[in-house]
């Protein structure tokens, strides 16, 4: 019977160690639940069901390292009843939330959303690059067309001599600048890109009753935006100059405004009769220069200016570069 003692004194270390670490587990799953805090409550209230029940199993190998001495058997069948239900219990919830735990996305899952996070990122950095190049380039080229667009206008004062009275002068020069912002509008309108030519002549000559006793016709053809401001000051100048005479002199006239295209060949004729003859002008101002130099050398081609008593012919010949539409457009 020596060998007794031997045996009880493993029972109670090997009870007492089961205890212990049953006692620390259900510490541990306690301070992981206070640092831890999860959306669901349900979690929060599994584990604190794991810690009663690793609680309850370590007091019952408490409970039977006291009946060694003590027979407290009624108590310990307390106390596995008890573990029994809280068992129950936590393994009841365990199979409820597992559709909740496979839903948790696995470590992989993060990588995988991590990675895509990453692509994304590097996506709307390099977005933002090529966003902010393009508008650096919109800067320099809204730049560029205002220093262009402020040297018309300079040119306009510098080359509008003062002949006449000041009114006169004045009056000639706020019209082409009118002439230069009526253009502009029309290219805003288009975001500064190419600009059908018929849209250049009936946006010009609205203010004007020239398109009352007109024909107009052509292909439809798209300006750049420096023939649309250098086409637009021709227009005015022609339009201005028709106009008057007829409030001077009461001389009526009927225009045909054509303009041809083939092979990148165009062809700009005003064509303008008088109802009466009149004296063709004498001296060449602003308008000429314009109409016979500038504008032509705008549209890197050659002008031709005609006055007669009965008619008025100005011919511009260039090469534009694109397609035109075999379509005859009339306004």
């Amino acid at each position: 019977m020596d060998h007794i003692p031997n045996i009880v004194g493993v029972h109670l270390l090997s009870d007492l160690a089961i205890f212990l670490a049953y006692t620390a587990i259900a510490i541990a799953i306690l301070l992981y639940l206070k640092q831890r805090q999860f959306e669901s409550k349900q979690f929060t209230y599994l584990g604190l069901w794991f810690c009663a029940f690793f609680f309850l199993c370590g007091v019952t190998h408490l409970v039977q390292i006291v009946t060694l001495w003590t027979p407290v058997y009624k108590v310990q069948g307390y106390i596995k009843l008890l573990t029994g239900v809280v068992s129950w219990i936590t393994a009841v919830i365990i199979f409820l939330l597992i559709p909740k735990a496979l839903a948790i996305p696995t470590p992989a899952k993060y990588e995988n959303a991590l990675v895509k996070l990453e692509e994304a990122n590097d996506h709307l950095a390099l977005c933002i690059e090529e966003k902010t190049s393009e508008l650096q380039n919109m800067m320099h080229e809204t730049a560029h067309r205002c220093k262009n667009l402020l040297a018309v206008v300079q040119g306009i004062l510098s080359l509008s001599r003062p002949v006449g009275e000041i009114k006169d002068v004045l009056a000639a020069v706020e019209g082409r600048i009118m002439c230069l912002s009526t253009s502009v509008d029309m290219l805003i309108s288009n975001k500064w890109q190419t600009t059908s030519i018929l849209t250049v002549i009936n946006g010009q000559l609205e203010p004007f009753t020239i398109l009352e006793n007109a024909n107009v016709s052509g292909p439809e053809l798209q300006l750049n935006p420096t023939q649309v401001q250098y086409l637009s000051l021709a227009l005015y100048e022609l339009a201005t100059n028709s106009t008057k005479f007829e409030v001077k002199v009461g001389v009526g006239a009927r225009y045909k405004i054509t303009w041809h295209y083939s092979n990148e060949d165009f062809k700009f004729i005003w064509h303008e009769v008088n109802s009466r003859a009149i004296e063709p002008p004498t001296t060449e101002g602003f308008g000429h220069h314009l109409l016979k130099q500038i504008v032509p050398a705008a549209f890197k081609g050659k002008a031709q200016l005609t006055f007669s008593k009965y008619y008025v012919n100005y011919i511009l010949e260039a090469k534009i570069p694109g397609r035109a539409v075999e379509s005859e457009s009339g306004g």
